[in-house]
This record gives C-alpha cells, structure tokens and sequence, in this order.
C-alpha cells in the first residue's frame, strides 16, 4: 500500500499480484478525515491505540475473479478506510443508506478540496434502552446517537441479542456486534433512512 501521490491526504494505492488475490486499487479520500476520540490515540488493554477513518471514499480499478477481469465503476462505488496501529480496540459504524445520503452526513459536496479538516464525534449511549444478557450479566444499549456539527445519527438495533459473549480466557471482552438501523437527520435536510454494522466493545 502507497499514497496516490506526494500528498498523503489525498488516496491510497494498493496492490496485489499473487495468485488467485490479484487486484489494484485506487482509494481516493473524499471526505474529511477523523481522528479516533479526537486525539487519534487513547488507552486500551494496558496500552496505546491509534486510529484515523476515513468514512468515505472513491474506489477506483480492477480485480480479478475466477480468472477474469472485472472494473470497479467510481460513480457507483463505496469505500471506507480504517487505519488501525498498536493495541486493537476497534469501533465502527459502516452505514449504507438510500443513493445520495452519505454526501450530506460528510459535507463532501461543500468540502471538496479541504482534506484536512478532522470531525471529533459526540457519541452517547441510551442508559434506559438496554438488554441485560441472561449468561454474563452484562448490559448492552440498543440505541446510540452521534453527533457529528450539525448532524445526528439515531442509530438502534432491530433486536436485543445481537452479542458476542466471550470467556474470561480469551483476552477479549464479550461486544455488542450486529446490524443496526440509522436516521440521519441534518439541518435543512429531510431525514434519511439507513443501516449498517455495528461492533461495540467494552474496555476496563
């Protein structure tokens, strides 16, 4: 993986030749970068995390499937770029909505040559919309808002048991992960409709 060109904020390149994995891909960044709990950096599992997203971008290139060819069509593609480095906490929110509604929620149509610009999120829990897993006793909100200027995501599971439970052993905690439906409201827009994954863990 390499930069499109000298300004690093501009895309990525990446690669592959080996067989049966052959493809090569342009990611171009089309939205404002995103430093993970604002700093970029924070505490997990004794250590230091780092993280930057770039939740959405323009694919370009080809790859190959069962020996043939197949192009990626811009106009139609979607990427997101997670950049993660040193202790692993991840969290995500990937969410695909009805054509047109991602470039409200990251101003890319106002912000096109402004790269640089990073968007720390508000993030909050409901502490009355949870389901307490019978099996660790555990608590797991069912519903998020995020706040992002003046945007908001409602995002809520569509059921309560979407969990993974972990033992003691493994290292990891037990998470929430499954699928989740957001309403993304904005300031002069008409709410939109979406949905998307979620992993949300718990560190201590």
């Amino acid at each position: 993986m390499e930069t499109i060109d000298q300004n690093p904020l501009h895309g990525l390149h990446t690669y592959s030749s080996a067989e049966d994995v052959e493809f090569d891909f342009d990611l171009y960044f089309t939205s404002p970068i995103l430093l993970n709990a604002a700093l970029e950096s924070y505490q997990v599992a004794g250590g230091l995390g780092r993280e930057w997203s770039v939740p959405k971008g323009r694919a370009e290139g080809s790859f190959k499937v069962d020996g043939e060819k197949a192009d990626i069509v811009p106009k139609k593609s979607f990427a997101w770029y997670d950049r993660l480095v040193g202790y692993l906490a991840h969290v995500c929110l990937e969410v695909v909505g009805p054509r047109g509604w991602l470039e409200d929620v990251c101003y890319c149509q106002k912000l096109p040559q402004q790269p640089r610009l990073c968007g720390p999120i508000n993030l909050t829990a409901s502490t009355t919309k949870v389901w307490v897993s019978p099996d660790t006793g555990l608590e797991y909100p069912q519903e998020w808002t995020i706040r992002w200027e003046n945007t908001e995501l409602l995002v809520t599971s569509p059921r309560p048991d979407q969990v993974i439970e972990a033992d003691d052993d493994t290292g990891f905690p037990s998470r929430f992960s499954g699928y989740v439906n957001v309403v993304a409201t904005k300031a002069g827009y008409n709410p939109i409709r979406g949905f998307g994954a979620v992993d949300r863990m718990r560190i201590e």
